[in-house]
């Protein structure tokens, strides 16, 4: 039976034998310490790493920071309606987001590359949005005083659809939603239009309505309407209305004539694809019309003839009275001069105007010059 080995407490020759060797090659290597020191060494490291990314995220941070500055999203939004306040914030906010992320990856990248500049492009965009979004606000503010401090004067001529479309609009009955270029966009039945493409109302056209009457009156005054003076009527309206149409539809709706009827056109005046229709039909209750007023102007001048030669033999006959002893005829009155009276009986007498416009009995009654010669025995009459 084999003797048990007891322990040995005795040195372990083979480490003995590795110490001697590790002495020989160059020294004791100290685990601890080493490992110490390499732990040192890997935090001043890390230290320095997390310093220079600190450093960097700051730099980025700066330039972020940089670019919100030179964002120009400050918009007033109190003189608006709840629901437009709404919509301007809501963009506000989305846009803002969009410019925060640009700035955010732009800060990232290195400037006068393609992907820098996309994302610098995209910030520019958002001011620009801003930009015209602070000026299509100004421009509706001011649209709707202007809309109400000259709502008396818009003609009636205006197409009745687009003039409620546009009462809503500018009485701020009709909500916008805002467009990504920062538009101001309504609903209507033709679809989303856009607020720079609303125009105002126009208004009543008196200076349209003032040289068709000048025309209407050189016309009466003519007393003629011949095929020439025809051509040169219509020429002059075509020429109107190819400078402004609008200006007949006034003088149609508003009644700012009175030479001619102008209800025929209306019917055409609402609808935008008939426009043609509309100025054609006009044009020519604008002719008729001045053919009525040239045989009403030739027809004054007959009876303007006639009652002058009436008025002249009565002026003969009140000087015949005068150089009969019958008085003085020839009395001032008023700022008329050139009248003359006529004794009728009790005290009563007849006042003649010498151009034949007028002729009142002494006591205020109005009197035809018929009426006035029959009263003063004048046989011829």
């Amino acid at each position: 039976m084999a003797k048990k080995q007891g322990i040995s407490y005795s040195a372990d020759a083979g480490l003995i034998r590795g110490e001697r060797a590790m002495r020989q090659a160059g020294g004791f290597v100290d685990a601890a310490k080493e490992f110490g020191e390499g732990f040192d060494r890997s935090s001043r490291e890390m230290a320095k790493g997390l310093a220079a990314r600190e450093n960097k995220q700051a730099k980025i941070d700066a330039k972020v920071a940089n670019s919100i500055r030179a964002m120009k999203g400050n918009v007033d939004v109190t003189g608006l309606t709840a629901a437009d306040q709404k919509a301007v914030n809501t963009f506000l906010i989305e846009q803002k987001d969009i410019y925060a992320q640009a700035a955010n990856l732009a800060a990232t990248l290195k400037p006068g590359t393609p992907e820098y500049t996309a994302q610098v492009d995209i910030m520019n965009n958002v001011n620009n949005s801003f930009v015209s979004l602070k000026e299509n606000l100004n421009s509706y503010e001011l649209g709707q005083t202007q809309y109400t401090d000259s709502s008396k004067d818009f003609s009636k001529g205006n197409n009745i659809d687009n003039a409620e479309f546009k009462a809503d609009v500018f009485t701020g009955k009709k909500s916008f939603k805002v467009g990504g270029g920062g538009n101001l966009l309504f609903s209507s039945p033709n679809g989303e239009v856009d607020f720079k493409d609303i125009n105002m109302p126009f208004k009543k056209n008196y200076e349209a309505a003032l040289e068709l009457d000048n025309m209407y009156k050189a016309v009466y005054s003519s007393g003629g309407f011949d095929a020439s003076q025809r051509n040169s009527f219509e020429t002059k309206l075509r020429a109107m209305a190819a400078s402004n149409p609008d200006a007949f539809k006034s003088v149609a709706a508003d009644g700012l004539n009175s030479y001619a009827d102008y209800k025929p056109s209306l019917v055409y005046v609402d609808d935008p694809a008939k426009q043609n229709e509309f100025i054609e039909e006009f044009i020519q209750n604008t002719l008729d019309g001045a053919a009525t007023a040239a045989a009403n102007g030739k027809q004054a001048k007959i009876n303007n003839q006639k009652e002058s030669a009436r008025v002249n033999d009565y002026m003969t006959y009140a000087n015949q009275i005068r150089n009969n002893g019958g008085g003085n005829p020839r009395i001032p009155m008023r700022n008329v001069t050139n009248q003359y009276l006529k004794p009728i009986g009790n005290n009563k007498y007849i006042v003649v105007d010498q151009g034949g416009t007028k002729i009142l009995a002494f006591n205020g009654k109005e009197l035809s010059i018929d009426e006035a010669l029959k009263l003063s025995g004048y046989s011829n009459y």
